[in-house]
């Protein structure tokens, strides 16, 4: 696996890389059904906090942003952990959490760009979107089609990381 970001982790995630996370904000409702599916299907909980998404409120009013993974061309988060425990899956490219080397020192927290790693509650490990591995559970619990599960692209991950039209 590979752990570290720059060129070799790039090559490795462009080659590789096939379906990244995709938000729509502008069709979110703030329902939050995607956060209960995610928690419910990597924690077996519903407790919102054990997910790696969350809905943000965009200013005033009720507009509302997932906030997931990017999977970044240059994860920032990789880069950060001191251990080991972000790497590039060799197999899919997308960026995931190793828990058990995890130190929980939240280095990638503070790496993140988008505001997507966060620390599981008590903060033991962080948590982030992986996609699920490639079949993501909350792109399945999204009524109103916020969230999909797309080709990856230079322009689709400008706008999940600044929340673009």
């Amino acid at each position: 696996m590979v752990r570290q970001g720059g060129p070799a982790v790039n090559e490795l995630r462009t080659r590789t890389i096939r379906m990244a996370p995709s938000i729509l904000p502008d069709l979110c409702t703030g329902c939050e059904a995607c956060v209960i599916a995610c928690a419910l299907a990597r924690e077996g909980s519903t407790a919102p906090g054990l997910a790696r998404l969350w809905v943000a409120r965009r200013g005033e009013g009720s507009a509302f942003r997932p906030v997931a993974c990017a999977q970044c061309a240059d994860p920032p988060c990789l880069e950060a952990c001191p251990s080991g425990a972000r790497i590039a899956d060799p197999k899919t490219g997308l960026v995931r959490v190793l828990e058990h080397r995890c130190i929980g020192c939240a280095a990638c927290v503070r790496a993140c760009p988008t505001g997507a790693v966060r620390m599981r509650p008590g903060g033991a490990t962080s948590l982030s979107c992986d996609a699920c591995g490639g079949e993501p559970a909350c792109v399945e619990a999204c009524a109103t089609g916020a969230l999909r599960f797309r080709p990856p692209s230079s322009a689709a991950r400008r706008k999940l990381h600044h929340g673009e039209k």
